[in-house]
């Protein structure tokens, strides 16, 4: 049985605003889903239905897990400015059944790994906003949860913090927590959730392995300086290639792994000297799947 299942799910917020139109998924135990796509595509919208914040038009969704053992990160969140760090983190974890004494143990736990010891009896209206923003992670973890609902959850938060949040998801997740996550920062997640779906208009145009979505594109991005001589090189490949001023992308396909080392061994100084090598980011096969439902 799957812990998310969602069959033939619609929302209107107006007659000319259609923000889901049939979705139906199921999310299983210990998934890492990435819920992708441009602005209104009803990737928030989803996540509220799916948390219990809005209630769909047509449909049904269920979640097979106990309340007390799921995690909400909305986009938009309140606190209370008079409550500490740590205050707030413990309130929520004894919101979910567990004694004041193991909250506290939890809340530390958090706390520590998001790297929030120096706030934690720091009252939340003297917060930054990336602080803040933490603290609202710290209380989507609290408890020991079945699955974590995550609407853009590093939007606003620095390179340092974000990393740390990053390292605490990449843990529990290897302890089994299925975790459905909105980003607009897709290099963020490639390499460790194992699931890609993607929302346009309200409906679903992909649904599958990040990996499969890169493979499509090409096997490897070369490039080099663009001269004159480099160019008339490329040209005389045969091979697909983009220019601008300053360099010149060769981009390879599988059947064609073979000739990286004519490039390579070309013995033009230039193409030795400012030769790079590259593979197709998640970034660039969304984008590049994107553009066919725009045209």
């Amino acid at each position: 049985m799957a812990l998310v299942e969602i069959e033939d799910v619609s929302k209107a917020y107006s007659l000319d605003k259609i923000a889901l139109n049939g979705i139906s998924m199921d999310i299983n135990r210990s998934e890492f889903v990435v819920i992708a796509g441009p602005n209104g595509a009803g990737k928030t919208t989803l996540m509220k239905l799916i948390y219990g914040e809005l209630n769909p038009d047509r449909g049904k969704i269920r979640l097979n897990a106990p309340v007390g053992k799921i995690g909400v990160m909305p986009q938009e969140f309140t606190l209370f400015e008079e409550l500490t760090s740590e205050e707030h983190i413990s309130y929520l974890t004894q919101l979910k059944g567990i004694p004041k004494q193991r909250s506290l143990e939890i809340t530390r736990r958090i706390i520590k790994k998001l790297g929030l010891e120096q706030e934690k009896d720091r009252m939340v209206r003297y917060l930054s906003g990336g602080q803040k923003k933490l603290v609202c992670f710290g209380q989507a973890l609290a408890g020991d949860n079945e699955i974590l609902i995550l609407d853009e959850p590093t939007a606003g938060i620095d390179v340092e913090n974000r990393t740390a949040l990053h390292a605490y998801l990449d843990e529990l997740r290897k302890l089994g927590t299925t975790i459905l996550y909105t980003t607009h920062f897709l290099d963020e997640i490639e390499g460790w959730a194992n699931r890609l779906v993607m929302l346009n208009k309200g409906s679903i145009i992909y649904d599958g392995s990040p990996t499969s979505m890169v493979e499509n594109l090409y096997h490897s991005r070369i490039e080099v300086p663009h001269t004159v001589r480099t160019l008339d090189f490329v040209k005389n490949m045969g091979l697909i290639y983009t220019v601008s001023d300053s360099e010149i992308n060769i981009f390879i396909r599988k059947s064609e792994i073979s000739r990286i080392r004519e490039i390579i061994d070309c013995g033009i100084p230039e193409v030795q000297e400012g030769l790079k090598i590259t593979r197709p980011t998640l970034e660039e096969g969304y984008l590049s799947f994107l553009k066919k439902f725009k045209k």
